[in-house]
């Protein structure tokens, strides 16, 4: 049986995002070598972090409880001989969210957020690895929604200098994977 992908039942990995763990979401994802040097992977999670976790406002906690879903996709370009999908790797990458918030009037949170990350892939132990990678983008969706009637809502969420949170992403993680395959 062929398969059209390069080493295809070599250097899969699986990964746990463990900042996403800590900051109340859990993503997961599956790296696959699509050719030397290059791995695609398909991101999945959920989120459950309360919204404007933290916040308060003359002294009254304003988080809200919010559940939601995550998909989005990577390529994993790495440079040097590394044809084992690790080392130091740059990532376009794409990825969707969507949220319901538990305001009085429940809200839809819809997010697209494109853009770079630069990263270093290796390994612990055996089939045990790590991944660091950060990077910058840009968000083309940024919305609220009310439920109900699908009226625009307006929140802006913002952070003391860099502002508005609406069209800019800064996405960072640290990741645990494992090698299903050699």
């Amino acid at each position: 049986m062929q398969c059209t992908l390069y080493g295809a039942l070599a250097q899969q990995d699986v990964k746990l995002n463990l900042m996403s763990a800590t900051s109340q979401r859990l993503e997961v994802s599956y790296e696959i070598p699509a050719l030397p040097n290059i791995g695609l992977e398909p991101i999945v999670g959920l989120n459950f972090r309360k919204w404007a976790d933290g916040t308060s406002i003359n002294g009254q906690d304003i988080s809200v409880k919010r559940f939601g879903w995550i998909a989005g996709f990577k390529g994993n370009f790495y440079f040097g001989h590394h044809d084992d999908l690790t080392g130091f790797y740059v990532s376009p990458y794409a990825i969707f969210r969507s949220d319901k918030i538990d305001f009085q009037e429940p809200t839809r949170h819809t997010r697209l957020s494109t853009g770079l990350m630069i990263g270093q892939k290796g390994f612990i132990w055996e089939r045990l690895g790590y991944s660091v990678e950060g990077g910058l983008g840009y968000n083309p969706i940024y919305k609220y929604n009310d439920i109900k009637t699908g009226a625009k809502v307006d929140l802006e969420e913002s952070i003391p200098i860099l502002g508005s949170l609406t069209k800019i992403n800064i996405p960072f993680r640290v990741s645990l994977f494992y090698r299903i395959s050699e």
